[in-house]
């Protein structure tokens, strides 16, 4: 066989391995360990080597509803129940210590015995809960209720989900002690996980599951229901975000080429927006307040960079004005919409109602017109929105960022007179 030659300095390429690091939002970092062919003199030259793998069918890449996930943790954990000491056992019982260990770290008092001291029932959709594990200790103790509520890309369906199933079954249990714990296979970002951190909710994330689940790997294809569960969450959520992570913005790169880079990569549509976001907006004064959420449109979800100040309020006419960046998946805007400071939905606005709001917008809309068309705006008719920036999305970043912290500037320091 010919040997292989490295393009940087023409010595042989060997087999070896490789390891990268990927730094994390939170300040930590992960470790991506490969086969490689390495320069022989060193040169720094490294080319991963892809592992050619028949394709098998897999039953989860079809089964991608969170019932679906629902159904595999009360499988997985019905190894537990059933002593069946296999690899799938082994998984099971280490998700179940990691809940555990992550209680006690904020219950100190809480004992627990070993799992076995205890019988098992597993229960799915009950009272609307994913996964109930129900722990009742063989001496007749306090019993264990852990809520799991399960989620692939979703968040909380209403306000105060877990709580409002520990509360339920407290009210007929009230001396057992109740974990919640919230699992979500797709991208959370940090804050949103010390949200449920701080409501005593145990989150286990995407970093958690590959770290549970990871250190069994090798043994994974002795369970095909196990190993294709761990495939899934791998090719389907591990690794676009990781390869999102570690995606780099840079100064040449235009809106439109990373729209087409997060359609081809497969990259969570989050991390790509915050990065962006942060790009563009990273120069913008403190007085101005941000806000970064999701609204589900028609087929997609339009993702909102909110820019706002306390004092773009006319309380006598209930109206506020705002600057939104949004990305609706396909094409970016950068928006200036006004609202009612106390919202009502258009259809329950009275005729009276309207015709108020209607006259603020067009006040403030007149207010801003000299300043707009001097400038790269676009005036619009619609019922929230006011004015659009022109020509976005073929600009260079470092060209389009300048512009935008020149153009926000001005508008807010325009609505700064009209409003204040």
């Amino acid at each position: 066989m010919n040997a292989l030659i490295c393009p940087n300095c023409k010595a042989e390429l060997v087999e070896d391995a490789w390891e990268e690091i990927i730094n994390q939002e939170d300040g930590g970092f992960l470790v991506d360990a490969y086969p490689a062919y390495v320069c022989k003199e060193r040169c720094g030259y490294v080319k991963k080597i892809e592992l050619e793998l028949p394709e098998t069918p897999n039953l989860f890449k079809f089964a991608t509803s969170e019932l679906s996930q629902d159904a595999f943790l009360c499988w997985l954990f019905e190894h537990i129940r059933l002593k069946t000491n296999d690899v799938v056992y082994d998984v099971a019982n280490e998700l179940l210590n990691f809940i555990i260990k992550k209680y006690i770290e904020v219950n100190i008092d809480f004992q627990f015995r070993n799992i076995h001291d205890y019988s098992l029932e597993i229960k799915q959709q009950l009272h609307n809960i994913d996964v109930l594990l129900k722990l009742t200790p063989k001496d007749g103790s306090e019993k264990i209720y852990i809520i799991i509520e399960d989620k692939t890309y979703s968040g909380e369906s209403r306000k105060n989900q877990p709580e409002s199933y520990a509360a339920k079954i407290k009210k007929r249990d009230s001396k057992s002690t109740i974990i919640q714990v919230l699992f979500k296979t797709a991208y959370t970002s940090t804050g949103e996980r010390k949200k449920f951190e701080d409501r005593n909710i145990i989150f286990i994330g995407y970093k958690d599951i590959y770290e549970l689940f990871s250190v069994f790997q090798n043994d994974m294809h002795e369970n095909l229901i196990l190993n294709s569960w761990w495939m899934n969450f791998i090719k389907q959520y591990y690794n676009p975000i990781k390869f999102a992570n570690s995606y780099t913005i840079t100064p040449a790169m235009t809106l439109k080429d990373i729209t087409k880079d997060v359609k081809d990569k497969e990259f969570p549509e989050k991390i790509a927006f915050q990065k962006i976001s942060d790009y563009l907006f990273d120069e913008i004064g403190q007085e101005v307040l941000i806000n970064t959420y999701s609204v589900q449109g028609k087929g997609h979800i339009d993702w909102h960079f909110e820019l706002k100040k306390d004092n773009w309020v006319i309380k006598e006419k209930n109206i506020t004005v705002n600057l939104y960046f949004i990305w609706n998946t396909y094409d970016f805007n950068l928006v200036i919409k006004t609202s009612l400071l106390k919202y009502k939905p258009k259809k329950k606005l009275t005729e009276s109602e309207q015709e108020a709001y209607i006259k603020a917008r067009e006040m403030i809309k007149v207010e801003l017109k000299t300043v707009l068309k001097k400038s790269d705006w676009k005036l619009s008719n619609y019922y929230l929105q006011i004015a659009q920036m022109k020509g976005i999305q073929t600009l260079p970043l470092e060209i389009l960022k300048k512009k935008i912290t020149e153009e926000v500037h001005l508008v807010s320091d325009e609505l700064d007179k009209i409003m204040g």
